[in-house]
């Protein structure tokens, strides 16, 4: 969750290049792996069946590489388009301009938005983990879970958050997870504030608002991070289907409201159209 940098534009172009070009590289090596120097346009070009010779000597290492710089490729490829995350992230930013009840001096960490996407648990570490060795915690890998793939501003970038969801509404996480379940906007407000002192009853009050387990409240309140005291979350749609929500989160008990919902519709709506580029 970063801005993407000049090296990065670089790599995503080449492995755009490389995507379609390694399988023909491959290709053509099964092609000179098939030479025996029989053939009549080699008869008379032994410096060129020579070369093909030392091609078929390393034809296995030359394999591994190309094999290797194709998944790389593949991989890399699916981190984005740099101009598609340079378009979100200035409207993920001007979005946070104006999307809250904030006073003039108030740190931008304190009031966020961040894109969440939709996919399966392969890659994914949630809360509930004990172990790197089974980094989904509570659930299994083929979990679904919204993760975030971008947020607003210059700081305060660094978030593994990931919110489980589930075709039953009762197993969905966060509100992030309830508005993509349920396909609409919703808010939350004036949520109590959640610190080492905070009784039994107020973490239930948070857990319930924001239909999180309490485990979850407590682990943050023992890792020392602040958590939002109103939230908005807006779903996105790419191709008429819920491809993730957008979430915005203050730590002011006011700082959203629903305004930030129906003042920003369009605003969501042109980031569902932008990720119809995306892969």
């Amino acid at each position: 969750m970063k801005r993407l940098g000049a090296r990065s534009k670089g790599l995503y172009a080449l492995s755009t290049w490389l995507v379609p070009v390694m399988p023909l590289a491959v290709a053509l090596l099964s092609w000179c792996n098939g030479l025996d120097g029989t053939e009549a346009w080699l008869a008379n070009r032994p410096n060129v069946f020579a070369f093909i010779e030392r091609i078929q000597i390393i034809s296995f290492w030359l394999y591994v590489i190309c094999w290797s710089v194709f998944i790389w490729a593949v991989i890399y490829k699916r981190k984005g388009d740099p101009w598609l995350v340079e378009k979100l992230q200035f409207i993920l930013d001007r979005y946070q301009e104006g999307a809250f009840n904030a006073e003039a001096g108030t740190p931008k960490d304190h009031n966020r938005v961040t894109l969440f996407r939709h996919q399966k648990g392969f890659f994914v570490r949630h809360w509930s983990a004990k172990s790197g060795l089974w980094p989904w915690g509570d659930y299994h890998p083929f979990s679904s879970f919204l993760v975030p793939v971008l947020r607003s501003g210059h700081i305060s970038k660094k978030t593994a958050i990931a919110f489980h969801v589930s075709d039953a509404s009762d197993k969905t996480e966060g509100i992030a997870g309830m508005a993509w379940s349920c396909g609409e906007a919703l808010c939350v407000t004036d949520l109590p504030e959640m610190i080492a002192v905070s009784g039994v009853r107020q973490k239930n009050t948070y857990a319930e608002k924001t239909y999180c387990d309490k485990r979850m409240i407590e682990d943050y309140i023992n890792r020392k991070r602040n958590m939002p005291r109103s939230i908005v979350a807006i779903p996105v749609e790419r191709k008429g289907k819920i491809w993730g929500v957008v979430v915005a989160d203050s730590r002011s008990p006011k700082g959203v409201t629903e305004s930030a919902v129906e003042n920003y519709r369009l605003t969501v709506a042109l980031i569902g159209h932008l990720l119809e580029r995306a892969s």
